[in-house]
This record gives structure tokens, sequence and C-alpha cells, in this order.
């Protein structure tokens, strides 16, 4: 589940199926140079204290950078439609998109690791959160790179309303 919460920067919490948060991610902080302009996400575990940096940046070409002890991925933006988003890196690319459904799939290297879907929920789940809270679901055998970098992906997502 992804509970996106009031703040005056971006902040949402993830939550696993029996109501326990288990990541949130916040805006940290904005940076002005010149015609650039860069904002940094902090990600957090919230039961191994892993924290992840997340770093948009936006000049000619917008930039996407992820940065944890285990890996430093940077990925520029290749395509962005009404419903598409494409980022590639040297050996890497990252597929956001709407589907025929509304709902939101995200592609690592040609192969779906993510869903995100509105309106399915099961009934217990209707006691803790709101029936059109977004779901994010990942297909089996999705590593924690890879769910890290589909996080980081979907806040671009939903901060530039593709």
């Amino acid at each position: 589940m992804i509970e996106f919460l009031p703040s005056s920067s971006f902040y949402a919490q993830f939550y696993t199926s029996n109501g326990i948060c288990s990541w949130e991610i916040k805006g940290a902080h904005k940076k002005r140079k010149g015609k650039t302009t860069i904002d940094h996400y902090l990600l957090q575990n919230k039961a191994q204290m892993k924290r992840i940096l997340i770093k948009i940046t936006h000049h000619n070409r917008p930039k996407l950078t992820v940065s944890c002890s285990s890996f430093h991925k940077m990925f520029y933006l290749a395509r962005n439609n009404r419903r598409k988003i494409v980022f590639q890196s040297k050996k890497d690319d990252m597929v956001v998109q709407k589907n025929h459904n509304e709902e939101i799939e995200c592609v690592y290297n040609g192969k779906m690791i993510a869903r995100v879907r509105r309106g399915f929920m099961p009934v217990k789940w209707q006691q803790i959160f709101s029936p059109n809270t977004p779901i994010l679901s990942f297909e089996h055998n999705v590593n924690d790179e890879e769910k890290i970098l589909t996080t980081a992906f979907l806040v671009y997502f939903y901060l530039y309303k593709v």
C-alpha cells in the first residue's frame, strides 16, 4: 500500500499487507544552481534503518540518481509523454507507464517487475486504508535493488504527473 501524506514536499509511506509501515520516502531538500534544480528525497527502511538517497536533477535532460551502500545508479530521461516515461542508463532502462486500465506498470530491462493498482483491495485492509489507496505489488523474483529503483521511478512518475 502507498499512503501519500500531507506535507509541503513529497511524503509517502509504504505498508505491508498486515498494516505495518515498512518504508517511507520524503523530500529532503532542494538546490538551485543557475538553470539547474536538484531535488533530494530520502527513502528509508523502518526496520533495518537502511537509507537510500534519490536525486532528481532538472536541466536540459532530467537525470535520476539512486545511491545507497550497495549500489549507485544514474538514469537519464529518454522519453516523457502523457502516459509513459522512459529512463535509460548505459546498460539499463526503466519504463513506467499507465496501461489501458489506468494501472501503473514498471518494466526494468524488458521485464515486468511491479504494478500499482487502485480499487482492488482485500476486505480486511479496508478497515485500515481508504478504498482507493494505491496498492504496489511486485512480481516474483524481484530483488531489493529492483524494488528500490521501482520506488525511485514511481516518485518521479507521481511528482511530474505523466
